[in-house]
This record gives structure tokens, sequence and C-alpha cells, in this order.
């Protein structure tokens, strides 16, 4: 076992740079990329980061044998199981592939690779910061970013994007009272449950042991969590081909939690 670094405040900020302009750029990436693929697509090419996370991981230890076989068996799992759950949605995502340009896929995919490097370097920093502190300073790098470049759109009206921008600012100002309460409502809940409680929690996650193949697994158990949620509030059940993907990701974080540690670079190969 590696012992864990002593905790420091010292380099929060420039972490939270690296790891906030990651998220940054990929979530810019993403957002363009929606705009030219089905939505349907766009969600089964970002799940590839199920199995791009432990690739990028073995690779810097030197090769796929340094990750345990249980880890390999439960990333295709968990892919596996991602892929069932969309039942049709990911077969017709791949059949209409010629219909669409690829510009939009290489957008996606480019998002999901940003997405594994994020997990990655996470896992190597975080353990020696705050989550507590890292967690806000990572949103107030993004927010400082996404500020700047909205700026820079508002500021060069040739832009395509500035219009846009100019109207929503208008539609924003012609909500009711009664709108703009509740847009602040889900506005509040997704800035601090699904941001900031969620970075936070990947920090706390990562920077305790849990491994990036490992966190990636984790990851892929939110298509379960959807599906709770949308039986809980809106009444929606759950199909049987969503059963059995729902089945293999918990088969797959079963499997995850209790493989072996990775071998770092430079030890010799054995049984996984």
């Amino acid at each position: 076992a590696h012992a864990v670094p002593a905790r420091t405040p010292r380099g929060t900020w420039p972490a939270a740079f690296e790891l906030g302009g990651y998220l940054f750029v990929a979530n810019m990436l993403q957002i363009v990329g929606l705009s030219r693929v089905p939505t349907n697509r766009a969600a089964f090419l970002v799940q590839t980061t199920t199995l791009l996370v432990p690739l990028i991981d073995a690779a810097q230890r030197g090769g796929l044998g340094r990750l345990p076989a249980r880890t390999w068996i439960a990333c295709l799992l968990a892919f596996g199981g991602v892929v069932t759950m969309s039942g049709g949605s990911a077969a017709a995502a791949v059949g209409s592939r010629a219909a669409l340009p690829a510009a939009g896929e290489a957008l996606i995919l480019g998002a999901a690779l940003i997405y594994s490097w994020h997990v990655i370097r996470l896992s190597a920093l975080a353990p020696a910061l705050e989550p507590l502190r890292l967690a806000p300073c990572k949103a107030a790098c993004e927010l400082l970013l996404a500020v700047t470049l909205i700026s820079v759109l508002l500021l060069a009206p040739a832009l395509p994007s500035a219009p846009e921008l100019r109207a929503f600012g208008a539609e924003l100002a012609a909500l009711s009272a009664h709108d703009r309460a509740l847009l602040a409502g889900a506005a509040a809940w997704l800035g601090a449950v699904t941001t900031g409680y969620t970075m936070w929690a990947q920090s706390y996650g990562q920077g305790g042991g849990v491994s990036a193949p490992v966190a990636s697994l984790i990851y892929t158990s939110q298509p379960l969590w959807s599906a709770a949620f949308a039986f809980a509030l809106l009444g929606e059940g759950m199909e049987p081909h969503e059963a059995a993907g729902g089945g293999l990701i918990v088969a797959a974080l079963a499997l995850g939690a209790t493989a072996p540690a990775a071998r770092p670079a430079g030890a010799a190969d054995g049984a996984a």
C-alpha cells in the first residue's frame, strides 16, 4: 500500500485551474458536439470514458497487464451495462453514423478523452489536497473561464453566438417574477448539489485512495440513479433491458470493488 501524502492547502489553486480547465474544455466540446450529434449517440460516446480511463491508467503504468484482470472485466461489464440499458438507442446511434458528419462525433469523443484525463489527474492530485478546498476552487476556476468566454462572445458581435446570447438575455428579462424564482431555485440546486457536492465527493473519494479505474466504474452507475429518480419522482417503470443493464453495472461495481490494487510501473507482472 502507498502512503497517502499529508494534505495541504499549498498547490490547491494550480490544481484547481488544471482540473477546472479540463472540465471547461470538455464541457465546451460536448456542448458544440451536441449541436451536431443526436442525444442518444452523444450519451453513448461519452460513456467511452469507462474504457478510456483504465486504458490511460494502464498506459501510464507501463502496459495493460499493470491493471488486474478483474478491473478490466468490470470495466467491460459496466460498458456493456450502459449499452444494454440504452436498448435500441445505442444501436440506432451506431447505425445512423453515416447519416451525419463525423465532426460532432469527434468533438464528443474529444470531450470523453478529456473527462477521462481529468479522472486520472484527480487521482494524482487529490490525495495531497483538502477536498473541501479543492472543490470550490475548481468551481471558481470553471466559472471564471465561462464568464471570460461569454464576455468575449458578447464583445465580438461578428461571432455567430453573440446574437443568441443577447436573445437569451432578453428572454430572461421578460420572465415573470414567479418564473425567475423557479429558475433561481433550479440554478441553486444545480450549482450546490449536482455541481458543488459532486465536485467535493469526487475529490474526497479519489483523494482517499479510490483509483481512477474504480472511480470510473462508479460513475457508470449514473443511469441506475436516473432510473431510480425517474421511478420515485415520475412513476416511470424500468424496462426489462434496463433492468438487465442495471444488473451488469451492479455486477461491475462489485467486481471492481474487490479487485486488487494495480501494479505500479516497474513492478514485476503477476497473476491478477
